[in-house]
């Protein structure tokens, strides 16, 4: 009999102590679903928005904007950055398709009639009043936009290292004018417009010129020091290719003879190697003043 009343005391107690931890779990419950139902809202804005934030969204710096309204827009290695003086606008790509291409931003321009053009490593975006992007269709699986150009009529170029690429305003998409900017090379071609809305292509072993309509090529001039690397127009018309070893000038503003478009030409050559981004840019400088002085044959 002692035994059976041990038994029940004990199971009593088992018992309680279940009781205790059924009506905890009952408790707490409730506390859970409701957190779990404040914190959603806040993940779906975060996409939704752009993210406000004390500091640039990244410090490898790729390009630079402004805005109609004096914003200045930063584009960076992840992400897209709007300065409103008191806090950078952040935005990102996400599964929005009212949102950038990709983080990283390769170029930024804004036109003559104030649109904000966005170039990334995955297509072309145009910035609305909306505080949205509307991404621009391009018929090429190549869809990395390292230029952004405009001419004087308003025509924007896109030039994704293999081909060139005009915007279609009524189509609203990219349509390839010059198909294959280098046959052997393309990742190193840039292009340019010269001051009478000259195209200009700058390959790894020439330099071709296009008229406006951007058909078929008015010249075209062999590179003596290949494999340039970067190039650069003045705003005179003076194109800059650079490679590892020279520096060289050539005049864009062809005169209709085969024999006068060679109007100049000078090589400079680089004592250090590898030419770094910024030692170029010090040397262009340095050309552009000597070419002031030199009278052009």
């Amino acid at each position: 009999m002692p035994h059976v009343c041990f038994f029940a005391k004990f199971m009593a107690a088992k018992l309680m102590t279940l009781m205790r931890q059924c009506l905890f779990v009952i408790l707490l419950l409730p506390l859970v679903c409701c957190t779990r139902s404040e914190y959603k809202p806040m993940v779906r804005e975060r996409l939704d928005s752009p993210v406000i934030s004390n500091d640039i969204s990244n410090n490898r710096v790729t390009s630079f904007a402004e805005d109609v309204h004096g914003h200045i827009w930063i584009g960076t290695f992840r992400g897209l950055n709007k300065s409103t003086v008191h806090e950078f606008h952040q935005y990102f790509c996400t599964e929005d398709s009212l949102s950038i291409t990709d983080n990283q931003i390769q170029t930024l321009h804004r036109d003559r009639g104030g649109r904000l053009w966005v170039g990334t490593v995955n297509g072309l975006c145009l910035y609305t009043d909306r505080d949205e992007f509307r991404r621009i269709p391009m018929d090429s699986d190549a869809r990395n936009i390292v230029q952004i150009l405009e001419d004087k009529s308003g025509r924007i170029f896109a030039n994704n290292s293999e081909s060139l690429f005009v915007y279609d305003e009524e189509s609203c998409r990219l349509v390839p004018v010059v198909e294959r900017l280098d046959w052997s090379r393309p990742y190193f071609s840039r292009c340019f417009i010269g001051p009478s809305d000259d195209v200009f292509v700058v390959s790894s072993s020439e330099i071709r010129c296009y008229g406006p309509d951007v058909r078929f090529p008015k010249w075209s001039m062999p590179l003596k020091s290949a494999d340039p690397y970067y190039s650069f127009m003045s705003q005179d018309g003076v194109i800059l290719p650079v490679s590892y070893t020279h520096l060289r000038a050539q005049e864009s503003r062809g005169l209709g003879d085969v024999y006068k478009r060679q109007l100049y030409c000078c090589a400079v050559p680089v004592v250090w190697r590898p030419l770094t981004r910024r030692r170029a840019d010090m040397l262009i400088l340095l050309l552009r003043n000597i070419l002031r002085s030199v009278t052009l044959t």
